[in-house]
């Protein structure tokens, strides 16, 4: 049997293996770790279901040499990883899953950034500051409201980041 792996990071002693096949069969790394880790030159691997990757400390080794292994002796195939995001993409992509987990319970980004900002202000105003920062933090809550009720791109919407304008009420 073949299984699909990519190299996420590879050091000369130390080395992450990531499952690429579907998700539902990603603990299959619990069984692939100790075949690993009795590979010559092996002498530790850290399996990790959740994530479906397998972390290999080895002698020094090059990229190379270790897909090589792997690929005779344990029949993984190595796949090409995915290109590097930058870090606004990754800002973007983990806000967006943020709002996935967060409608699932029935509450939308706009409203829970709305409700932080309004109890941030809130609490400035109850300190007696109400200077720029607690007049700014309802400023910020009153326009989240405002796109939420405009049905406008949310924060993690692409073209809202790209174009970092904040609308009058």
């Amino acid at each position: 049997m073949n299984y699909p792996f990519i190299i996420r990071h590879s050091l000369p002693h130390r080395t992450r293996i990531r499952w690429s096949g579907d998700a539902e069969e990603r603990g299959q790394v619990e069984a692939l770790a100790p075949r690993i880790a009795a590979l010559p030159g092996v002498y530790a691997t850290d399996a990790r279901p959740h994530t479906g990757s397998i972390v290999i400390e080895h002698d020094p080794l090059d990229r190379a040499q270790l897909e090589t292994m792997l690929q005779t002796e344990l029949g993984l195939e190595i796949g090409a990883g995915p290109a590097s995001a930058t870090g606004l993409e990754l800002f973007n992509r983990g806000v967006g899953e943020f709002e996935r987990e967060l409608k699932k319970s029935g509450i939308d980004l706009n409203s829970l950034v709305f409700l932080l900002l309004l109890v941030m202000a809130v609490a400035q105003t109850a300190r007696g500051r109400f200077g720029v920062s607690g007049f700014s933090l309802l400023w910020y809550a009153l326009n989240v409201a405002s796109r939420g009720r405009n049905k406008t791109p949310g924060l993690a919407d692409e073209t809202a980041a790209e174009a970092g304008e904040i609308r009058p009420l």
